[in-house]
């Protein structure tokens, strides 16, 4: 999938693209990737990295404050987003 060059999936250079070395893992838990506009086109874009690697993932990309919006978490659900006063997962 290229369209002059370049790959649908990582938007790298076809000579550079590594969506065939991304492994494919079958996560049992639902994963919802948050990500700014800014970083869609980003050349290491973990995001789409992580969301092409979990079966069971969705990628929102929008500005913060219409991802702030769209973003609906089911009752059982947790939120993990770096910052100052985040707890640690494993004292979780």
């Amino acid at each position: 999938m290229a369209s002059q060059g370049r790959c649908y999936e990582c938007f790298r250079p076809i000579a550079t693209c590594f969506c065939g070395s991304i492994p494919i893992i079958d996560n049992r838990t639902e994963v919802l990737i948050l990500q700014h506009r800014r970083e869609q086109f980003h050349r290491f874009n973990t995001g789409r990295i992580v969301q092409k690697a979990l079966r069971n993932s969705v990628l929102l990309t929008d500005h913060t404050y219409h991802l702030a919006k769209r973003l609906r978490l089911k009752p059982s659900a947790g939120l993990l987003y770096p910052g100052p006063t985040a707890r640690l997962i494993s004292d979780l």
